[in-house]
């Protein structure tokens, strides 16, 4: 049953309700706001719609990305009044304009795409995307409308006009770094497009209200506190999510049942005890069982210690990369292997060639000391790893994030016991014991909830062992670490859901990504074309 925010007619009070009728609704609200009885009422929009239809209400709800809000009123002369009302952020900040008595319904053909210049149309009709001063026009257009002529300036009505510029020419306002594979495309532009449009019309607003030196108006883009009331605390760490999964609660095969299933645990079990490593038959009984592994790696209070007991595999590489392969419908080992030493340096030119930019970041000269010390390191060992490793604290600095979140380097007579006392958080987490991090005889470890721990055999499969572990089991981005993991997910990995994220803190979020990965991602696009 759909929730909505209902206003008084009277005061700017709301209260939350839940209805599936308009009838349900205006009921609940009559009891909560304390109306009188006597009076018969109607809900309407704040842009002065009148809700009169059950059908068309609840659809209007479960398609609006947030709770709606509605007024409920009483008369005729109530609703005229409502329509004039403080409803309009531009009549609390511009008292001087005129408020017209009625809503604007001029077309959005009327006073955009009829006024644009034909360059930007033939833009959008060939399916090019829409950048620049060209699409600073179209958004400033819709503001305009919204202020001058619709007297309603909130974030729901610049949604709409977002949906509706996105729905016709959606390849034009798309969230893209690149235009050439569908995989490019990040999202569907409508967040982005929405908050320029309320930008423009935040801007505007302040530039009208400037002469009576009053405080910039800051538009409402987030819950209130009433709706985070109600929403329950997220946990520290895990977040059973589907984010970018294609198999991740998959149901038992007809030839399957739990009584089958379970038998090939125990053979697995009796495998692990007789440390067998890695055979096919190994392999094709992990495959099999992948969906009663889900089944217990998805239980909301799942216990990770419980679930190494029962899957024992799932703590050595390769099997973990079996479960994480089929999880994301794609050979993560065989994608990292192949495309990792090319994009690792493209990063790593492209950094080199920012930092003699003095603009470019604060912390230049350490982002310098790392890549003379992985040149150093690669001609000392005759391998490329260390100009390959070397992105990871690159990047990580590069957001202003905390490499040692990533991975730490443990002195190589550390005993495997105090090494475990070092690691400090439960996300997983690389340790690389050894003389230094590009040391070739390094022990490297993958630790997961303080306690478990997954041997790698080198410090490349160990960053993509992490990252697996966090698919796999559930975890959210490492707080303080979000920016560099998305990074991995999107430009390493080529992981590109266009919904929700895996960020822990996303009250504040418009987008399902980070801008500052999606910029630095297309920077390095456009680099490696200008590459000869």
């Amino acid at each position: 049953m759909p929730l909505f925010k209902i206003q008084g007619p009277q005061s700017a009070t709301k209260v939350m309700v839940k209805g599936d009728s308009i009838e349900k609704i205006i009921s609940a609200a009559k009891l909560k706001l304390k109306l009188p009885e006597v009076a018969e009422y109607k809900l309407m929009d704040l842009d002065g719609t009148i809700m009169d239809d059950d059908e068309i209400l609840i659809d209007y709800a479960q398609h609006s990305r947030d709770v709606i809000i509605l007024k409920i009123i009483e008369t005729e002369k109530e609703e005229m009044e409502a329509l004039n009302s403080g409803i309009s952020a531009t009549k609390n900040i511009a008292p001087n304009l005129k408020v017209l008595q009625v809503p604007h319904t001029e077309s959005i053909d009327e006073f955009l795409w009829k006024k644009v210049d034909d360059r930007i149309i033939g833009l959008c009709k060939s399916k090019k995307p829409v950048v620049g001063s060209d699409r600073k026009d179209i958004y400033n257009r819709v503001a305009d409308h919204m202020i001058t002529k619709l007297k309603n300036t909130s974030r729901g009505k610049a949604e709409e006009f977002a949906r509706q510029i996105g729905g016709r020419y959606s390849e034009s306002f798309c969230d893209a770094v690149d235009d050439s594979t569908p995989e490019d495309v990040w999202d569907d532009g409508v967040d982005t497009l929405r908050q320029q449009i309320l930008n423009a019309v935040n801007y505007k607003l302040m530039k009208m209200k400037a002469s009576q030196k009053q405080k910039s108006v800051a538009l409402l883009d987030s819950d209130d506190e009433e709706i985070n009331a109600r929403k329950k605390k997220d946990s520290l760490l895990l977040m059973q999510d589907e984010y970018g999964c294609v198999e991740y609660a998959p149901k038992l095969p007809e030839s399957e049942s739990h009584v089958t299933q379970e038998d090939k645990r125990l053979l697995l079990l009796q495998l692990f005890q007789n440390s067998e490593e890695k055979n096919e038959k190994i392999e094709e009984l992990m495959i099999s069982t992948y969906p009663t592994q889900r089944l217990m790696i998805n239980q909301k209070n799942r216990d990770l210690d419980l679930i190494f007991l029962d899957w024992p595999y799932l703590k050595t590489a390769g099997y973990l990369f079996v479960h994480c392969n089929i999880l994301l419908g794609k050979d993560l080992q065989q994608l990292w292997n192949n495309t990792l030493p090319v994009k690792a340096k493209v990063i790593r030119l492209y950094f080199q060639c920012q930092i003699s930019n003095k603009k470019f970041q604060k912390n230049n000269s350490e982002m310098k000391d790392w890549i003379n010390e992985s040149k150093e390191a690669s001609k000392m060992i005759k391998s490329k790893m260390p100009k390959i490793f070397v992105i990871f604290p690159l990047v990580t600095l590069f957001f202003k994030e905390k490499s040692n979140l990533l991975f730490k380097l443990v002195d190589e007579t550390t005993e495997n016991a105090d090494m475990l006392k070092m690691v400090e958080t439960e996300y997983p987490i690389l340790l690389i014991q050894g003389k230094s991090l590009y040391d070739e005889n390094a022990k490297c470890v993958v630790v997961i909830n303080k306690n478990i721990t997954v041997t790698c055999s080198g410090q490349l499969q160990g960053i993509l062992v992490l990252f697996s572990a966090i698919y796999v089991f559930g975890f959210r981005y490492t707080k303080g670490l979000e920016k560099t993991l998305e990074f991995m997910q999107r430009y390493l990995l080529d992981i590109n859901p266009k919904t929700t994220n895996k960020k822990l803190n996303k009250k504040h979020a418009s987008r399902n990504y980070s801008p500052a990965v999606f910029t630095l991602t297309k920077n390095l696009k456009e680099f490696s074309l200008d590459r000869p």
